[in-house]
């Protein structure tokens, strides 16, 4: 069972107490309860406290916004094994040299193994040569990159989120390990594709009840992308017991339930 495995969670927001709800706060009607967390906030001891009932070992926490740098690095200091930072970055709001330059401030000081790019918020599509430098340095570097797919639940332009540009992204950095989120509705079929297509490429179930998959996902993830397709919540957006309880009912194979779980997001990034 689900339960059994100690799970990672791909993608965790931070939540301080004080700081009021965030961009996140537009999803509200998608996800019940989420204005209230929003307003009232969370302690890292509550995430962790939550990470334990339901089960989760480790996770991989975003640093969404400088001002949020200082409380997902002191949640990581107080919790080293549980915790690995990443960071979203945004050329669009704050420039392409400017955002390199932080990518490496945030790599030496934070120790950063990730970057995040949700073009929704960009508005601009995956393939746009404004993030070709992100890449290339994601690549040289050995940074992994989260990329949205899928329509986005703020409202916002879905388009620039297809996963067929990431296909292109794939051709030309073979190198890069890009890892698409939010599950990619209502293309699953090309991003389940672009993980078995191209080796570095990966999907990341985040966001997303898993009640709700259709059954062309379960398949592939029973099958050719078993070892490409990780679990992920986006904490506190989702929680994490209500993920991992909907997974207990879904048909996963014995053998796939641990890697969706765990293992695949384990052997992709370094943990303490």
């Amino acid at each position: 069972m689900a339960a059994e495995i100690k799970a990672i969670d791909v993608l965790v927001i931070p939540n301080p107490v004080g700081a009021g709800p965030g961009a996140e706060a537009g999803l509200a009607g998608l996800f019940p309860g989420l204005k209230d967390r929003g307003t009232k906030g969370s302690t890292a001891e509550d995430y962790i406290r939550d990470m334990d009932e339901a089960g989760v070992e480790k996770g991989i926490l975003a640093i969404q916004d400088p001002a949020y740098k200082t409380w997902v690095m002191d949640t990581i200091k107080k919790y080293p094994k549980r915790f690995i930072p990443s960071m979203v970055v945004n050329p669009v709001a704050r420039g392409v040299v400017n955002e390199i330059k932080r990518i490496r401030q945030y790599v030496d000081e934070c120790g950063v193994q990730m970057i995040r790019l949700g073009c929704w918020r960009m508005r601009i599509p995956i393939n746009d040569r404004l993030l070709f430098p992100f890449y290339a340095l994601a690549a040289e570097s050995g940074l992994r990159v989260q990329v949205n797919i899928g329509l986005p639940g703020p409202i916002a332009p879905g388009w620039v989120q297809d996963p067929i540009f990431v296909d292109e992204v794939c051709f030309y950095f073979p190198e890069l390990t890009i890892i698409q989120t939010h599950t990619g509705m209502p293309w699953i079929e090309v991003a389940c594709n672009n993980v078995i297509k191209w080796p570095n490429c990966y999907l990341a179930t985040t966001s997303y009840r898993p009640k709700y998959f259709p059954p062309s996902l379960i398949q592939h993830l029973n099958t050719r992308a078993q070892d490409k397709i990780m679990w992920g919540t986006e904490y506190p957006i989702m929680l994490f017991k209500q993920s991992l309880d909907d997974i207990k009912d879904l048909p996963i194979r014995d053998n796939v339930r641990p890697k969706y779980l765990r293992e695949n997001a384990f052997k992709l990034f370094k943990w303490a």
